[in-house]
């Protein structure tokens, strides 16, 4: 169970391992907060730039060099990436091994407001307590009341790997 309270406090509660149900307390746990909603590449094939980049054609997107974007349901290019020099109005220029695609425009960009590929969002282990783990989403994040965003928290402990996606309306709970 997860939650977010006053000040942008996020908490999970009682982390565990699926098959032994044993709570996990030395997790590594990070996360990035996206905005909603997602951009969606254009109907147009992936574009080898060279050098190590790969173009998504994306009109108009509003993204700059440095920004973090993650990508899903594509069949080569699912993940996080910083967008690269080469990045243009209506080009996301990524680091990736080019491998043939043409987007349906059916595919998930999203855009990072808080954390990042190299400094995401840390949880910390709440000494003494069963598998709970705790972070802050720095104050100076942008929320917007009842706008969506997504927070992408990812779990590794020992071989394993997890990542968990919690879409939420910010917006004030009470009266």
């Amino acid at each position: 169970m997860w939650y977010i309270e006053t000040d942008n406090v996020v908490k999970i509660l009682g982390l565990r391992d699926a098959e032994t149900e044993t709570y996990i307390n030395d997790a590594t746990v990070t996360g990035i907060v996206y905005k909603l909603p997602a951009l969606n590449p254009s109907v147009a094939a992936a574009a080898n730039m060279g050098s190590g980049l790969v173009g998504i054609t994306v009109t108009d997107h509003g993204l700059t060099v440095g920004d973090t974007i993650r990508i899903e349901d594509t069949v080569n290019y699912d993940t996080e990436y910083v967008l690269q020099i080469g990045t243009t109005t209506d080009i996301l220029a990524i680091t990736a091994t080019y491998i043939a695609e043409t987007f349906t425009g059916e595919e998930h960009i999203y855009e990072a407001i808080a954390g990042t590929v190299t400094v995401p969002i840390a949880f910390h282990y709440v000494t003494a307590s069963n598998g709970d783990y705790v972070c802050k989403v720095p104050r100076t994040t942008m929320f917007f009341q009842d706008e969506s965003y997504v927070m992408c928290v990812k779990e590794v402990s020992g071989l394993e790997q997890v990542l968990a996606k919690i879409v939420d309306i910010a917006g004030f709970f009470g009266i």
